[in-house]
C-alpha cells in the first residue's frame, strides 16, 4: 500500500530515484506477503488436493491482476477522452501538453482505487484473525 501511494505522488516532473524507492518498497511488500499467502493457504488445504488448491491460487492471483490492470485503466482514462485512452495504452499515440495533467490526475486516482482495495482487503483478512481467535 506504501509504494502504491508513493506512486500516487507522481508528478510529470518527479525524479526517477522517487519511482526506484516506490519500487522497491513495493517488491519488498510483495516478497514478504505472497510466500507466506500461499503457504497459508497450502496449509489449511486438504493433503489430497493440493493440486487443485494450487491451481486456483494462481487462477485467482492472475484473475487479481487482469482486474486490476482492468480498473486501473478504467479509472485513469476516465480523465481523457475515451479514443485517446485507447491510442495512449495500446501504444499508437502520445499524451498532449493539454492532456498530460489530467492523465496524471487520472493514474492517481488509480492508485488511490488500488490502495482502497488493499485496505478493503486487509480488513476482511483481519477480521477472519480475529474470528479464528474466538473460535479456538
Amino acid at each position: 500500500m506504501l509504494a502504491l501511494l508513493i506512486y500516487a505522488q507522481l508528478g510529470a516532473q518527479s525524479a526517477l530515484a522517487v519511482v526506484v524507492v516506490a519500487y522497491a518498497i513495493g517488491a519488498v511488500g510483495s516478497g514478504c506477503f505472497f510466500p507466506a499467502n500461499n503457504s497459508a493457504v497450502m496449509k489449511v488445504a486438504p493433503g489430497n488436493s493440493f493440486g487443485v488448491t494450487s491451481g486456483l491460487l494462481r487462477t485467482f492471483a492472475n484473475v487479481g491482476m487482469v482486474f486490476s490492470f482492468a480498473l486501473a485503466i478504467l479509472v485513469a482514462s476516465n480523465s481523457i477522452g475515451r479514443q485517446a485512452a485507447f491510442a495512449i495504452f495500446v501504444g499508437t499515440s502520445t499524451l498532449s501538453p493539454t492532456t498530460i495533467g489530467a492523465f496524471i490526475t487520472g493514474l492517481h486516482a488509480a492508485f488511490y482505487a488500488s490502495t482502497s482495495l488493499m485496505i478493503l482487503a486487509a480488513g476482511l483478512s483481519m477480521s477472519r484473525v480475529h474470528l479464528r481467535k474466538r473460535s479456538a
